[in-house]
């Protein structure tokens, strides 16, 4: 899977978009991946230039994005 969202598990910003991506029904359309893991910190960080999550890279189309409401209007769009 080739779109990637970076979160922290603590992080209600992050369980917003996991719960929208559940509710809309395309949570298996995505790698949820835990920044807190050494090397999942690290790809964040050389991808976004920060630590801040939640964090979207969707590969194919080269779309990078931060903020919980930009990424979830764009999985609106992107899955629909």
């Amino acid at each position: 899977m080739s779109v990637k969202l970076y979160v922290f598990k603590n992080c209600p910003y992050c369980h917003k978009v996991i719960n929208f991506l559940k509710q809309i029904g395309h949570i298996d359309k995505v790698v949820v991946l835990d920044a807190s893991q050494p090397q999942n910190y690290k790809d964040l960080v050389a991808l976004s230039g920060d630590s801040q999550v939640p964090f979207l890279h969707d590969e194919p189309l080269s779309k990078k994005m931060l903020e919980s409401a930009d990424i979830m209007k764009y999985f609106k769009t992107r899955f629909n």
